[in-house]
């Protein structure tokens, strides 16, 4: 008998979450991938870019990524970010180039934005040389390299927070 009733509650289950969403008649855009979660307002990474620059920050060598030219193969792809910026700030003392490069990345979601600063937190706080400060706000993720001071750091992040 249990196993009859586990058997119809499962198929119930099943049978709710096959259900198709109300279609483009009833106005809903059913071919429309919802988000669970997305951010009031999206923010692009030149936007991000310009307003770093706008505040005086010394940013040289900007790059601004496209599908083909993204270093990590991710940009636009299922789950990653939407849009992504590198430069390098000329107050960053490294001695190699990644020292000097700071990125901002942008998200579709804030479930996809969480998972890339999860994961990035996770690779980059095990090894030293590639730690980063790491700000969110709204569907941006800016990553700033290790060799800036903690108030050259905060300076990007009162930029960001004000977007």
């Amino acid at each position: 008998m249990r196993t009859l009733l586990y058997t119809c509650v499962l198929s119930a289950i099943v049978a709710v979450g096959c259900q198709s969403r109300p279609s483009a008649e009833s106005g809903s855009n059913s071919n429309v991938p919802v988000a669970a979660s997305t951010p009031a307002e999206i923010l692009r990474a030149e936007d991000v870019l310009n307003a770093l620059k706008g505040a005086k920050i010394p940013i040289v060598e900007e790059v601004t990524y496209s599908p083909e030219t993204d270093p990590n193969k991710l940009l636009g792809r299922p789950h990653q970010y939407i849009g992504k910026a590198s430069w390098t700030d000329a107050r960053a003392k490294g001695s190699l180039p990644d020292d000097r490069t700071m990125t901002v990345e942008v998200f579709a979601s804030t479930e996809d934005l969480e998972n890339r600063r999860r994961y990035v937190e996770a690779v980059t706080k095990t090894m030293s040389p590639l730690a980063e400060y790491q700000f969110v706000h709204k569907n941006a993720l800016l990553r700033l390299n290790h060799t800036l001071t903690p108030k050259e750091a905060s300076q990007y992040e009162s930029v960001l927070k004000a977007l």
